[in-house]
């Protein structure tokens, strides 16, 4: 972490259809790229398998 206080990131852990599967993300608020906007980056992971074009909708 740089000026951030807090960490902003989380995951969970379940099961569905009898498989485990685990989904996180994490999130920072960037001034450098534009001091003068509300810049956020944010990713999301997850070890679950998914067609390519469903996290695109």
């Amino acid at each position: 972490m740089t000026t951030d206080l807090i960490p902003k990131s989380d995951y969970i852990k379940y099961s569905f259809k009898r498989k485990n599967i685990a989904i996180g993300g994490i999130t920072k608020g960037s001034g450098m790229i534009h001091p003068n906007m509300a810049t956020m980056l944010g990713f999301l992971f997850t070890d679950a398998v998914i067609d390519a074009k469903k996290p695109q909708k």
